[in-house]
Order: structure tokens, then C-alpha cells, then sequence
């Protein structure tokens, strides 16, 4: 990759991250949280390679000793290893990490692993991230994909999405303008793509996720859920697109539902919302397969994180089976939860007796999705804030992202919005509502968090 261009995308990936590196850094005296500041807009100024040396030798000894340390040498990592050893070297200090990934792909050739196919690879400034998926759609006519029908069993594969790591900008997914009619020749240096889409047997996909999660940085994995009217190729690029802006150190996977993803007027699909929310029901059980075939795998911690509609799928995966999956739970997101309140509180016993180490709901006065949802229903859901106060209880920890719900229909900020991705990251780093500097609030003997406006 060309070193300017490199450069640029270090420059970038330190300041997007910069709220990460401020929150690891801890409670700051005012004097350091200046000192902080003054990096940041020297770095924003940097014109030569030169100055970027001296800016990033000044951050790695501000964050030493502090648990920023880590995280910043990580980004730095991430945006050096491929370059010449002239510009990798103008940062002290990294090369320890930069070696551990070259070890890595030693490791891979020592096994006879076919590790490189399944390890994201950057090539001229795309980078390839192959993401693991389970879904209960049908597969498309002529294995392309899926479509938007419930089956009966489950799906496992390989989706490969690509992302122009020099165009792309934190929480975007970058596409062709829909009135596009021509198909761009250099489109994979301006858009994230889904490129290709391979489906396995069960016990070959466990083999390949095995092989994937010892060579992460971390033995994690996250599950990720969608929401309302997304299609498989939809799904497959927000799953990367977070999995990229989140800086997860793991081994992302998807879980499909079939939803729709279009409107198709048909005698049994007169409106999306109906006949997504009937896929949506009838999805627990699989998903619930899809989880017990990750049993035994060389997983540490396994995250669970569902956005909107796709959170009733979640919790029906969990709540409604006699045979809970064997895993490692670590954390469990809600984000703008599509559920009926009463219903999560008939499942919420259950559900916390799959052993999660913690479960949090992200909730906003500002979803216009879930305010058409309440309407429709007649029912509160717990995803929004429609009297001032979120839905509370205990052993869930709830958070007031209104402050951050931006968006035309404030629905989609978990993948949009910089301070979400943000905590949500620090959530699955295991950092408190406290370490992630919420706002703790009381109202009407309720007791939750916040961000701050």
C-alpha cells in the first residue's frame, strides 16, 4: 500500500478510535486531559512522516502503564504491519505486536492449517473479512446466497466482505447511490461488498471457526442478530462494518434470520413489518441449533449482541429451550430491542439462567422505528423511552442512549454512531456503565445509565 496513504489511514484509525483511547486512559487530572487534547490536534496536523513519528512517540508514552496502552499499540498495529520496514519502524515499540501476527501465519503453515483463507487480509488497501454465518433462510436459486423464506434447518458458511479501508469512514457502509446503473470498475476501492458466499457442512465449519478463533487475538467470539427488513447481503456487511469499527478482537459471526428485506405485497406478506415479525418468531429454535453446534469450540467468552427485531429471536433462542447451549456466555446486548414489554419480563428468568456475565439494553426517546412499533401494537417495547424512563429491572443494565440517537429514524445508531460502537466495545471488554464514564441516574425509584449530552 502506498506509504502516504498508509500514513492517512493510521492518522484516521487513531482518531476515530480517539474516544477508546480516552476512555481507557481512566479519570484524567486536568493538566493530562489537556495534554490529551493537544495529541489529538497534533495529530489531526500532521503533514510529514516525520511529525506522525514524534506525535505517536508522545501517545505511547502518555498511555503507558494504562489499560489505553494496549488498545493504542493495537490500532498502530493494525495499520503498520503491511508497510515497508521504513515506515513500520518510525513507531517504537510495536514491533512486538507486529510479530505476533506474522507468528501467526507461521503458526498456520507449521499446522497445515489453511488459515490464510480464513483470516481477514488486507491487499492494496481492501481489506477482505471472511465472516462466519448460520442462518434458517433458503438458499438462493443457484447457491447465491439467501433469500428472505423460513426453512427448517440451518445453514453454516463462509461470507467474504470487502472494506476499502482508505475510503471507509466510522459507522458507514459505503455503497453505490441506489440510481447507480453501471457497474463501477474500481468498486471495491469505494465500497463495502459482499463478494462471495461459501456454505459448509457443520463439521467442517466448526473445524474452520476453531482454526479462525486460535489464530484471533483474543478466543472471543460475537454473535451478531439483525433487525427488521434486512436482507442476508445486508446483514453480512453491518456485521463486518461493526466488527471493523469496533476494533473486536475476535472472531465475529452472523446469525441470519429470514427476514424479507423488501416489501412484497403477496397474499401472504400484505406489509414487511407482519411478515417479518412471523420469521422472526419461528427463528428461535434455530438459532438456538446454531448455538449448540459452537459447543466445545476453543471459546473463552461468547457474546451475544441483537439489534431490534432481531432481539426477540435472541431471547426466544435462549428463553424458549429446555436444552440451553453449553457456552461460555460473556456479555449480551439488546440494542433498541424490538419486544413487547411484558413479553421479555414472561422470558427474562429464564433467559438469565443461561449464565450471561452481564445483559444490557440500549434504549432511546428517539427511535421512530420503535415508536410505529408501540403504535402498532398497542404495547410499550422495551427498546423505547416513550415516558421519560426506560424499561428497568433488575439484573439488566439499561442505558439511555438518547443523547446519541442522531439518525433519520434514530434506529440503526448502533452501527452509525461512533459512541455507541464505542461503548459497546468497552462493554464486551468487560468494563463497567462506571468505566465507560455513563451517567448513573435515579428517576421514579428506577436506577440506569445514560450518555451524557
Amino acid at each position: 500500500m502506498n506509504e502516504n496513504l498508509q500514513q492517512l489511514a493510521l492518522i484516521t484509525a487513531l482518531l476515530t478510535n480517539w474516544d477508546g483511547i480516552l476512555l481507557r486512559m481512566g479519570t484524567l487530572t486536568a493538566a493530562d486531559a489537556k495534554r490529551l487534547a493537544a495529541l489529538g490536534d497534533a495529530l489531526d496536523a500532521v503533514r510529514n512522516e516525520d511529525d506522525l513519528a514524534r506525535v505517536i512517540d508522545d501517545l505511547l508514552d502518555f498511555t503507558a502503564d494504562t489499560a489505553a496502552d494496549a488498545y493504542t499499540r493495537e490500532l498502530i498495529s493494525r495499520f503498520t504491519l503491511p508497510s515497508a520496514p521504513k515506515v513500520r519502524g518510525i513507531v517504537r515499540g510495536i514491533e512486538p505486536l507486529d510479530l505476533e501476527i506474522l507468528d501467526q501465519s507461521e503458526l498456520s503453515m507449521r499446522a497445515g492449517q489453511d488459515l490464510g483463507k480464513i483470516i481477514a487480509t488486507e491487499t492494496d488497501g481492501v481489506l477482505s473479512v471472511p465472516l462466519f454465518f448460520g442462518t434458517n433462510r433458503k438458499p438462493a436459486e443457484g447457491g447465491a446466497g439467501f433469500e428472505g423464506e423460513l426453512v427448517n434447518d440451518v445453514s453454516f458458511g463462509l461470507a467474504y466482505v470487502t472494506i476499502p479501508v482508505n475510503k471507509h469512514r466510522h459507522g458507514k457502509i459505503e455503497k453505490p447511490h441506489w440510481w447507480t446503473l453501471y457497474k463501477d470498475s474500481d468498486a471495491e476501492h469505494k465500497f463495502i461488498q459482499l463478494t462471495r458466499v461459501q456454505t459448509f457442512p457443520q463439521s467442517e465449519f466448526s473445524s474452520k471457526l476453531e482454526n479462525a478463533v486460535t489464530a484471533a487475538k483474543t478466543p472471543e467470539v460475537l454473535v451478531f442478530l439483525h433487525g427488521f427488513n434486512v436482507t442476508f447481503e445486508e446483514a453480512a456487511l453491518r456485521a463486518a462494518q461493526i466488527s471493523y469499527d469496533m476494533n473486536f478482537r475476535g472472531v465475529i459471526l452472523l446469525f441470519s434470520w429470514p427476514s424479507l428485506g423488501s416489501w412484497r405485497p403477496s397474499a401472504s406478506a400484505i406489509f414487511p413489518y407482519t411478515a417479518d415479525e412471523a420469521r422472526a418468531d419461528a427463528s428461535g429454535k434455530r438459532l438456538a441449533d446454531f448455538l449448540r453446534a459452537l459447543e466445545g469450540g476453543p471459546f473463552h467468552r461468547v457474546h451475544l449482541m441483537a439489534h431490534s427485531m432481531g432481539s426477540r429471536v435472541l431471547l426466544s433462542g435462549i428463553a424458549d429451550n429446555l436444552h440451553k447451549p453449553g457456552l461460555p456466555l460473556g456479555h449480551v446486548a439488546f440494542v433498541a430491542a424490538d419486544i413487547y414489554v411484558a413479553s421479555f419480563e414472561s422470558n427474562w428468568t429464564k433467559f438469565q439462567s443461561a449464565g450471561a456475565a452481564s445483559v444490557t439494553s440500549y434504549a432511546s426517546n428517539a427511535d421512530h422505528a420503535l415508536k410505529f412499533s408501540n403504535w402498532w401494537h398497542v404495547a410499550n417495547r422495551v427498546g423505547l423511552i416513550s415516558d421519560g424512563v426506560p424499561y428497568v429491572t433488575d439484573g439488566l443494565q439499561t442505558i439511555d442512549a438518547s443523547a446519541v440517537s442522531t439518525s433519520l429514524l434514530g434506529h440503526s445508531d448502533f452501527g452509525m454512531k461512533r459512541s455507541l460502537l464505542t461503548d459497546i466495545g468497552l462493554l464486551l471488554d468487560g468494563l463497567s456503565p462506571d468505566g465507560r464514564k455513563l451517567k448513573p441516574v435515579t428517576a421514579e425509584k428506577k436506577s440506569y445509565w445514560k450518555f451524557p449530552a
